[in-house]
């Protein structure tokens, strides 16, 4: 859980702004590829965060896929981050 709690030091809280549906708890993502969140967190963590300036401003958000809300790791749904599952998961369609 280490590597999870130094990305959680490092990502800008977005808050209340991440309560929709196009965001997931990174526990949910990994536990849905049946790794452990560490793991998920060594793989994906590496993938584009959201910075300070961001927060409250959606058409600022760009790529970004990893943030934090309440003390809890967030991906962002988006296209950057099925990529990477897809990368990860060798498939064509994720």
């Amino acid at each position: 859980m280490r590597e999870y709690w130094e990305l959680l030091k490092n990502c800008t809280d977005l808050g209340d702004e991440i309560n929709s549906e196009y965001f997931s708890d990174a526990r949910d993502l990994a536990q849905t590829l049946n790794i452990s969140v560490n793991t998920f967190v060594e793989r994906f963590g590496d993938l584009p965060r959201f910075k300070n300036s961001d927060v409250g401003h959606p058409e600022n958000w760009g790529d970004a896929v990893v943030c934090k809300s309440h003390g809890i790791i967030f991906f962002r749904l988006n296209e950057t981050l099925k990529g990477a599952l897809n990368k990860y998961l060798n498939a064509e369609v994720f």
